[in-house]
Formats: C-alpha cells, structure tokens, sequence
C-alpha cells in the first residue's frame, strides 16, 4: 500500500489527525447514547480512548476476515465517522442552547484550552525531529511500516528482519500506519506525530476519571493541568518513545470508566458491551496495561460485591455484569489470545512457572527511590498526592480509596521477584504509568483547597471574590506557560539515534553493498538476554534493506529459541571483545561483512581499526560515520 497523497497542507494533516484521534470513538458511543453522560466533554474524553482502542480492533477484525484496509476504505470510515461525530455535536449545541439559557460552561472550555496547550507544546517539542527516539522506536516504526505496507496485522517481521511469528501489540502502529497512508508523512515522522498526540490526549482521559472519582470538576481540571503542562510525565515519553505503553495509559480509564458504570447502574444498560470492546482495544494496544485493569477491576468488582453481599441478588447482578464484559472481551479477542499464547504470551507463562532467575532478570526488576524522580513525578507531585490521599482518608472517598489500593497492588505486583516469583511487568513500568493516579490525588487536593478557600473566605466578599478568581487565573496561566517551555525543550539531544550523516550513509550501503550483507554496530545488554543497538546502525534493515546482528529489540517476543540464543550468543562474544584484532577475528567467525559506526557521540577509537589491515579495511567515512569491511578468513 502506498499513501494517497505525497504532501498536504499542514492544517489538513492537524484536521486528520484529530479526526483519527476523536471521530472513531465517536462514532462508537453514538448507539449507546441513551447511557451516555449529557457533558459533552465527558463524551470527547471518552470518544479519545475509544478512538484508540478501535483502530487495533478493526485492523485486527479486517485481517482475521481475509481483508485489507486500503487506503480508500480508511479515508471513507474516517469520513463517515467525522461526520457522524460533527453532526451529534451539533444537535448537542443546539439543545445546550436551547436549554442553558446560553450559560457559560467554563470547566469545558478551560479543559479544552488545556488540551490546546498541551498539545501545541508536545508538538513544538518535536519540531524538525524525522525520526523517533531511543531503541524502542526501532521496532515501533518497523510494525508501523509493515501495517502501512500491506494493510493487515503483521505475520512476521519480514523483510526487515528474519523473525516469522508476531505476536506483540499493535495499537499505536495502526494509528501511526493509518495516519501516514492518509497524509503522505513519512512513517518515522509519522511515529512522532501520532505519539506525541496520544501524549496530550492524556489530558482529557485523565481528567475524565478524575472526575469520576473526586465528584469534582475543579480536581479534574487541576488533574488535567498537572497531566499536561506541570509535571515531566507523560511528556518524557518522547525520549524513550514507549508510546504504545502511553497509548495503554490514555486508554485505561475510558475502560475503568465504562467498566464502573456498568456495574453501578441500577437500570439496565448495554455499556457491558462497550466496556468489553474497549477492554479487547486495550489488550490490543498493550497486554501489560491490560493487567492494570485487571488489578482494577479485581479491586473494584470486589468492593462492589462487599457493598451489595446481603442483596443476593444485586450481588448476582454484579458478577454476571462483570462476566459480561469479560465475555465479550475473550470472544472479540480471542484468535488474538490463541496466537499470542502461541507466541510471546506463552513464554511469560513458562518463566513464570519457572520461577524467578536473577541471572536472566539483572536489574530488569530492581527498584530505587530515585526512580520514582526519574521515571515517574516530580516530588511537588509526589508531595501533593501525598496530602490528596490524606485528605481522601479522612473524607472516606471510598473510590479514592480504590485508587490508593490499586497502585500499590500494581507496585506489590511488580516486586513479587523478592518472594522468587516472576513478576509480569517491572518497577519501570510501573513508574512511567505513576503520571495517571499521582495526577488525580493532586488535583484532588489542590481542587478541594480551592472550594474550602472559596467558602470559608470568598463567598460573602464578591470584590475578594472576583479578584481571586483572576488571581488563581493568572498563576495557573503562569504555571502552564512554565510548564509549556519546559515541555517544549524535553528532547534529549543524544536520544537520536538517526542522523543526517547516517542518512547518507544508508544511501552509501544501498548503493554499494551486497544485499544480503551482514552488519555489526554499538550493542548494548539491557537485560542479561535482550539486548539493542546504541546508533543508527541499528536501523540498517528499514532504512538500508540489509540485515544487522541485532535485528530488532522484539527478537526476545518472537523469534525462536534458537534464533535468541544465537542474537545473544553472538552479541555477546561481540560486545566483550576487547580489542580490534579480537573483535575483527569475532566477526569474521559469524560472518559479519561490515562493521558500522554511527554519527551518534561514542567512545569510538577509529586508530586500532585503521591499523589492523588484517582484519577491516575501511570503505566509508563522512561526516563521524564510519564503515568497515570485515575481512573474512580464507579456508
């Protein structure tokens, strides 16, 4: 498949990716309205994470039935849906008008400028960025290109590297696919784009359950606030480019949110089957998540059950509605579930029968204080919550209370390896997901600080009152602008992998290497049985067509036993090589033919290397890219 268009106006590009991230889910909720809440923004916020959660289900769906999404197929849904979401909204408009008496519904309107904010600095801290950053991009712009390439859920990793089984997640690629077929944007810039949007799409589902847990829109805006322009997280994802973990975050709590109004609800409702299609979404994007919700909905179902267990039959209610909506889950998803248990899923199982082995783990699980800094908020944030769950406690906000206990679950769960069980997902992760409940317990606080300053000092002195209306106004203006530039330099320099120079470079090999040559770059172990590449010479088989000793960060999900034992064996013997004649005798012993060093900074002595005729020659060199020829032995 090919896009339809080579270049659009930028403004086109801003209405397609809107409508990409918005008019789905729209569309979605559209036979659910009678169940839908009457605030417009809520129905957006939910709209946000249904349009995510759609695009990996339809693709799915597609592939599963023999299609493929052509480029003309996508532009019409998308067309159609736009237009089903344009027109609702205006019937919305129309009888807000009508029955507001024109009232001026400021809490949409100040989550809307939020929204624009964030997402005009996640976008300006992007400016001029071609490609996405640090290793995962590797594999994200891969699965994206293949998606974009064939229209259908990949089988295999080919013919960008020999790997022939796929089982790993493919939600944010089939956004990021579907946004470069329909405006022409380069699939590596196209991976910038569309995560960077998903990172201010956090704003609004973050705010919708912080609504639906404080009861209070003045936390849920502050929730938003912090989410979007006061903290480094989730605006630090674009330094890892983790987005298809984001995508899961912006998700999650369109899922909970639906997941707890259909087992709430006294009258009957069919939100069970939305909330089931949104948890199949979930997976989807991203199975780690999906446990997250798990932990949630566990935690959740059984407070259900303890507030209705002397109602037999509310409390009958409660597990068949729950059952439902798993139901509805495992049978959408459940040609996926076969496959991936075939796959990666069933090798998580295996290590977890197994048992906890530090010496596959190395630090993957460890956890410090720091990291909670590092990786997750800033402690202001940290501080703030703090003061929100006391506050929750006293108050005996039960579904605060939910919230507390599932994110320590979640970082109970991740620390089980001390007890010699595998945990299914790390400290880091669990860090990085931090952004989500530390966000609604500060607004929580600062929400309801507001209202008590409001009532115990404001409310007879409305010259006071108006004045610190624009006060609080222009502090939080002032906080946001500070966030904004902050936000606008967060890129870190030396997370580009791909350069000018290596692009040229690529050209170079294109044009004057065998294709099946083998290359060798910088490699790093990030566990002691994954490892990756540290420069652009990691991604020789998307942009040069050859192969690389490391093929992508995934060859650990889907390549087989022997494939993984080889990448790492050979990896390994590479990486420890300790000098230039070791390292030359090494590759050719593997039969690597060109050794690559990219522009991206490194220790790299090129002198040992020039001097040992024996073993390298040297082909290319421009602008801090160097490539050797690898002699190999004769006999």
């Amino acid at each position: 498949m090919t896009p339809a268009v080579i270049s659009l106006a930028p403004a086109f590009k801003v209405l397609v990716l809107l409508a990409l991230c918005f008019a789905p889910g729209y569309a979605l909720l559209l036979p659910f309205r009678r169940s839908l809440p009457s605030d417009w923004s809520l129905v957006l916020c939910l709209s946000a994470g249904l349009s995510l959660a759609s695009a990996p289900l339809l693709l799915y769906l597609a592939t599963s039935l023999g299609f493929a999404l052509s480029t003309t197929f996508l532009a019409a849904c998308l067309v159609l849906t736009s237009a089903l979401a344009v027109a609702d909204s205006l019937l919305r408009f129309t009888r807000w008008l009508k029955d507001s008496g024109h009232r001026f519904d400021l809490a949409l309107v100040l989550l809307g400028l939020i929204f624009v904010a964030t997402l005009a600095a996640r976008m300006a801290a992007v400016r001029g960025l071609a490609f996405p950053l640090w290793t995962d991009s590797l594999h994200h712009t891969l699965i994206t290109q293949i998606i974009s390439e064939t229209g259908r859920l990949p089988a295999s990793y080919r013919p960008y590297a020999p790997i022939d089984s796929f089982t790993y997640h493919f939600g944010f690629h089939t956004l990021a696919a579907w946004y470069h077929l329909l405006t022409g944007t380069p699939v590596p810039r196209s991976v910038v784009v569309v995560g960077q949007a998903v990172n201010a799409l956090a704003v609004l589902t973050t705010y919708a359950l912080a609504l639906r847990l404080t009861g209070r829109r003045s936390g849920a805006l502050a929730a938003a606030l912090i989410v979007g322009l006061l903290s480094q997280m989730p605006a630090q994802f674009v330094n890892w480019s983790r987005y298809p973990q984001l995508e899961g975050q912006v998700v999650l709590p369109v899922v909970i949110l639906l997941t707890m109004d259909s087992l709430e609800r006294e009258r009957p409702n069919r939100l069970w089957l939305l909330a089931g299609l949104a948890a199949a979404g979930l997976f989807l994007t991203h199975n780690r998540i999906f446990l997250f919700y798990g932990a949630f909905a566990a935690i959740y179902l059984a407070s259900r059950m303890i507030a209705v267990r002397k109602n037999w039959r509310a409390l009958a209610r409660q597990v068949l509605l729950a059952g439902a909506i798993a139901g509805v889950f495992l049978l959408v998803d459940s040609l996926w579930l076969i496959r991936f248990f075939g796959g990666f899923g069933g090798r998580v199982a295996k290590v977890v029968i197994d048992g906890y082995q530090p010496s596959q783990a190395g630090v993957y699980f460890d956890f410090t204080p720091i990291d909670l800094f590092r990786y997750g908020m800033w402690p202001p944030d940290l501080a703030l919550a703090a003061g929100g769950a006391v506050l929750a406690t006293v108050r005996r906000n039960w579904k605060l209370h939910l919230l507390i206990l599932w994110f320590l679950s979640l970082f109970a769960m991740a620390n089980v390896h001390r007890l010699g069980i595998y945990p299914l997902f790390s400290n880091l992760i669990v860090n990085m997901f931090l952004c989500l409940p530390i966000s609604i317990l500060a607004g929580y606080l600062a929400g309801e600080c507001a209202r008590w300053v409001y009532a115990a000092l404001l409310h007879h002195r409305p010259r006071l009152r108006l004045a610190a209306f624009w006060a609080s106004g222009a502090l939080a203006v002032s906080a946001a602008a500070v966030g904004a530039l902050y936000t606008i330099g967060i890129t870190a320099p030396d997370n580009v992998f791909v350069r000018p120079a290596d692009l040229q470079a690529m050209a170079w090999i294109r044009e004057n290497t065998p294709p099946q040559a083998l290359f060798h770059s910088e490699t790093h172990f990030w566990t002691p049985v994954v490892c990756h590449g540290l420069d652009a010479g990691y991604w020789i088989p998307l942009l040069a067509g050859r192969q690389a000793t490391v093929p992508i960060q995934t060859y650990t999900s889907d390549g087989t036993p022997a494939q993984i034992d080889l990448i790492n064996q050979r990896a390994r013997d590479l990486v420890d090589a300790s000098s230039a004649p070791e390292l030359g005798e090494l590759l050719a012993d593997y039969r690597v033919d060109y050794y690559y060093v990219g522009a991206r900074r490194s220790d790299f002595d090129p002198g040992p290397f020039l001097s040992d005729t024996a073993h390298f020659r040297l082909v290319y060199n421009k602008d801090g890219v160097w490539i050797f020829a690898v002699i190999q032995s004769v006999g």
